[in-house]
């Protein structure tokens, strides 16, 4: 197996949340030899379990995420996290801003969008991005062929400022094909927006794993090895032809 230093497969993004909301920053590591993970606020080692109130680490496979509670205004601050391994190290920092919650005359308006959702087609396994503007204040529902959109590492919504929200799809498959619908609401009312998402099946996937399931067994000594033989067809053949001149081959 390859030895080398961490690299953030998915960096640290920037957020933006309300006070007393919780926020969640994760990133996706190469764990081949597993690294330490260290995050710092404003340059300061953030300690598990000496603030678990406010702090909660998670460490799941090469998904690492730091999960801020009870946001208040000194949270508002610069994070970064670093990998480190016996072969190196990587680091990547992203801004979260904290904003204090819409006076209840912010929301006299219904939720009008300034960014609409737009189709967006892809092969297979690249990263796409839903992006909309929103005014308002509301909340978001999202959903894909009207079914609640489940989120994870792969499926992820980003509010990276006061009318902008970004819905991520990682490393798409086929199956993520579909309607993709976003409902904002507030207390005056509600809109929504939607857009179709096609990917494209990449011919050579299943070969590429058939390929690498060989090069898993050769590796492993599994794969069947068989004594060399002479194929006695050609010898067959030349003898039909006696008397003629010869060419010999010998096959193994």
């Amino acid at each position: 197996m390859l030895q080398k230093p961490p690299e953030f497969t998915l960096p640290l993004v920037n957020r933006t949340a309300y006070i007393g909301e919780d926020v969640r920053f994760g990133v996706t590591i190469t764990v081949h030899p597993e690294p330490r993970v260290i995050w710092h606020k404003s340059g300061q080692k953030l300690i598990p379990g000496h603030d678990d109130r406010k702090y909660t680490f998670i460490s799941d496979k090469g998904l690492y995420q730091l999960i801020i509670h009870n946001l208040d205004s000194e949270d508002d601050a610069e994070y970064s996290v670093v990998a480190r391994n016996r072969y190196g190290d990587d680091s990547c920092k992203a801004r979260l801003t904290v904003v204090p919650r819409p006076k209840p005359a912010d929301l006299t308006l219904r939720p009008m969008f300034k960014r609409l959702l737009a189709n967006v087609e892809c092969k297979e396994g690249q990263n796409v991005r839903f992006e909309i503007r929103v005014s308002g204040h509301p909340t978001l529902k999202w959903e894909k062929d009207g079914t609640p959109l489940a989120f994870g590492p792969s499926i992820e919504v980003v509010h990276e400022g006061l009318d902008y929200f970004i819905l991520h799809v990682r490393d798409t498959l086929p199956e993520d094909s579909g309607v993709y619908r976003v409902t904002a609401t507030n207390s005056a009312g509600s809109a929504s927006c939607q857009a179709t998402l096609k990917v494209e099946r990449v011919a050579h996937v299943k070969k590429d794993i058939e390929t690498s399931e060989k090069e898993k067994e050769r590796a492993a000594g599994k794969e069947k090895i068989f004594d060399p033989f002479f194929c006695d067809m050609y010898i067959m053949y030349i003898a039909e032809f006696t008397g003629y001149g010869k060419c010999m081959h010998c096959y193994l």
